[in-house]
């Protein structure tokens, strides 16, 4: 499943998270534009969490630059490393980037 990004009606602009009001012509319409991939700009890992991650590994968390212009914080699977190209899925609500060539992900089991 891919990610829609609102965008303005009136003036094209792509923006996320979605705005009440465009920031660049005020308009209060808003469209949608789906996006399937982007470009991974950054990766960080997370080394201490709340939460049991130990079925999935240490977390990954990145920074991926659409088509569209909006830069939007994602879960890194796989080995994508920046500068590659992923593609962004929603799973359980979070935004997912995965290596181009990967299977898409499944839903993650509770832990």
């Amino acid at each position: 499943m891919a990610l829609d990004l609102p965008t303005c009606a009136s003036c094209g602009l792509a923006v996320f998270p979605p705005h009440l009001l465009c920031s660049r012509c005020g308009s209060a319409e808003w469209a949608s534009t789906t996006v399937e991939a982007g470009t991974l700009e950054r990766v960080t890992f997370v080394r201490r969490s709340l939460q049991r991650t130990a079925s999935i590994g240490t977390p990954a968390i990145g920074l991926v630059r659409t088509d569209p212009g909006p830069r939007i914080v994602v879960r890194v699977r796989g080995d994508a490393q920046p500068g590659q190209d992923v593609r962004l899925d929603l799973v359980d609500g979070a935004v997912v980037a995965s290596p181009l060539e990967a299977p898409p992900p499944t839903k993650e089991a509770p832990s």
